[in-house]
């Protein structure tokens, strides 16, 4: 009878513990997999069949402007941007910079020549500033000190529709071509008590969501 009784307590202890056991394997598995996530909204998609890149049309003439060896980074970003507020129209800008920089572009040049039947004439860089620089609205001052500021001002000069230059060319393209300074990063207390996350992070939320939704690109 002795027997019988302690196996059955036995049998109760055992039951009780594989029950705390199980209980406490619940407790567990809900803190550390909470359950599927939340389906994510629902994000507007391209269609496959649709490039992601712009479709511009061709101008009257395509100038290949040269951009020398030596040309700093302040000139080579003013032509970059000037390149993109020209061809937003139709495409009559094209760079040409040197090997090591960019790219072989002669070598491209010659291919779309050649592939495309593509007919340009050659102009150096101050040509084309001359030529087109009064397009632009004014000029975003990019902070040589903080190298985030060349990425957040490339945005703004594209929706302000203005070229991007260091401070020493935004008082030379004031003075010969009356371009106004629309934005000065260095002058920005807003902007510069930001350290480079903190940059980037504002620029995500104020100047992305008024950006091309498709594409991202990277100057060189």
């Amino acid at each position: 009878m002795s027997s019988s009784l302690d196996r059955n307590h036995r049998a109760l202890r055992i039951a009780s513990a594989v029950l705390a056991v199980l209980m406490i394997s619940v407790v567990v598995a809900n803190v550390l997999w909470p359950g599927p996530p939340p389906p994510a909204v629902n994000q507007p998609r391209m269609p496959p069949s649709q490039s992601p890149f712009p479709t511009f049309v061709p101008g009257p003439v395509l100038h290949a402007a040269r951009i020398d060896a030596d040309a700093n980074l302040s000139m080579r970003l003013l032509m970059t941007s000037l390149q993109g507020i020209v061809n937003r129209a139709a495409v009559e800008l094209y760079l040409d910079v040197p090997a090591g920089v960019a790219g072989n572009t002669s070598q491209m040049l010659s291919y779309l020549g050649a592939r495309y039947n593509v007919t340009y004439g050659v102009m150096s860089a101050q040509a084309a500033i001359d030529a087109y620089v009064r397009r632009a609205a004014g000029v975003v001052v990019y902070d040589p000190s903080r190298p985030e500021s060349i990425d957040v001002g490339t945005v703004l000069a594209a929706q302000q529709d203005a070229v991007l230059a260091g401070p020493e060319l935004a008082g030379w393209l004031f003075n010969r071509y009356a371009l106004p300074t629309l934005f000065d990063y260095a002058k920005r207390p807003d902007w510069t008590s930001l350290d480079a996350v903190g940059a980037y992070d504002r620029a995500l939320r104020e100047l992305y969501p008024h950006a091309y939704p498709y594409l991202l690109a990277i100057l060189p």
